[in-house]
């Protein structure tokens, strides 16, 4: 496990590369993952964004301004949203099954791709850690850190957790150990910098677009708000 903070990681990711990704906000967040998936969308390959907030449409609205072609994107199959609210219950009850189906969906989406390199963002383990769920989000990780299909896999955390009890106890065994690389997006001003300049340029070949209605709410009594 490698500690870094060059935002180069997201646009060029090693084939099943498994990274915690580390924010101290949702611009920071957001950021990040429209970089990873923009330039994913840019070399066509297929793209994952995996939330707990699926069904939370000012969140989804605020995110898919920042990916070009949000609307076209999805509707063609370059670009699928998943709700993590089911594989958030199935890891609380210690089931991967769920998981297990996801991957295989995932690698017939992908097989007939070019380039088959799968990038995945999924923030249900970061809210499996910040809700205390330590167990489940390792055997999560764990799962993941098996490097389930090819392609390259970036798990959100809030960083703000990392330094506080009882977080910091579990941090090691939850999160450092079961990941290749943890990337800090919020450690350099000249990270942020390059993210910025780089999405800037992305949406300036595309008018910024609203997300599908998405309606319902996201399991608000774990938690899940930033």
């Amino acid at each position: 496990m490698a500690l870094v903070n060059s935002s180069n990681l997201l646009l060029n990711p090693p084939n099943r590369e498994h990274i915690a990704l580390l924010y101290e906000n949702k611009q920071e967040l957001h950021t990040a993952i429209s970089q990873y998936i923009n330039e994913g969308l840019a070399r066509g390959q297929f793209c994952v964004f995996a939330t707990v907030h699926y069904r939370d449409e000012g969140y989804i609205q605020d995110l898919s301004s920042s990916i070009v072609n949000f609307k076209d994107n999805l509707e063609n199959g370059s670009l699928l949203m998943i709700d993590l609210a089911p594989l958030y219950i199935a890891a609380l009850l210690n089931d991967i099954e769920p998981f297990e189906k996801a991957r295989k969906l995932l690698m017939e989406k992908a097989k007939d791709r070019k380039d088959r390199h799968v990038r995945f963002v999924g923030d249900g383990t970061g809210f499996l850690f910040k809700n205390k769920h330590f167990d489940a989000c390792a055997v999560v990780e764990q799962w993941w850190q098996e490097k389930p299909f090819e392609g390259s896999y970036v798990c959100p955390y809030p960083k703000q957790f990392f330094d506080g009890f009882p977080h910091d106890i579990y941090s090691e065994r939850a999160v450092v150990v079961t990941h290749d690389i943890v990337l800090d997006v919020s450690d350099s001003n000249s990270v942020k910098d390059e993210q910025s300049s780089i999405l800037q340029e992305q949406l300036s070949l595309s008018e910024k677009i609203q997300a599908s209605n998405i309606q319902g709410t996201t399991p608000d009594d774990e938690g899940v708000s930033n």
